[in-house]
């Protein structure tokens, strides 16, 4: 078991995944140092009361960063990347009286800026959006229920059409949409 500290700076809405043993609720927190975003998952209970603190935490950002300290973290491999975990003895602490945390609020506090929610609630109108965009969200449970309208110039046909399908399905792979519906209009270059 480890123990990992930082900036908050986002979390996920909760939400229900399906895993190996079953379904479950989750939450991801990511907490920064300056440099690096490290994702946490919470699990079952942990996510339900991280979801119920999450807007107190949120507001609290608004005036300071707020460190979290999270205690009793399992580190993994997953999908050639670190994966950390709530245990079930997991325990988060917020702005501990740590030298770490007076470290963290100095140094790269402001520049991190306030906490965000992350994820759409699911429902309202689409968001749009640029294939960049979604392509630099790490985690899947970002898009998931999301609506997107993705507006893509396509400077060559038909060799080009290929390419973006190609992308979307890679998209379609990589995000576990089950459902897309891609049109295409063909502008000609004078």
């Amino acid at each position: 078991m480890s123990d990992c500290i930082g900036i908050f700076s986002k979390c996920s809405r909760i939400v229900n995944q399906k895993t190996r043993f079953g379904e479950k609720t989750l939450v991801n927190v990511h907490i920064t140092d300056g440099r690096e975003t490290a994702v946490l998952s919470l699990w079952g209970p942990h996510a339900a009361k991280f979801q119920a603190e999450s807007e107190s935490l949120i507001q609290l950002g608004t005036n300071a960063p707020v460190i979290l300290l999270f205690t009793g973290v399992t580190v993994t491999i997953f999908n050639n990347g670190l994966a950390l975990q709530c245990s079930s003895v997991c325990r988060w602490y917020i702005n501990p009286l740590l030298p770490e945390t007076t470290l963290l609020q100095q140094s790269c506090g402001a520049a991190v800026g306030p906490p965000q929610r992350i994820g759409e609630e699911r429902r309202g109108d689409p968001k749009t959006t640029t294939v960049k965009d979604l392509s630099l969200l790490k985690n899947p449970l970002e898009v998931e229920g999301n609506k997107y309208v993705v507006v893509a110039k396509i400077k060559r046909t038909p060799a080009r059409a290929a390419l973006v399908v190609h992308g979307v399905h890679h998209m379609q792979k990589r995000y576990g949409v089950r459902r897309t519906t891609l049109h295409l209009q063909e502008h000609r270059l004078q």
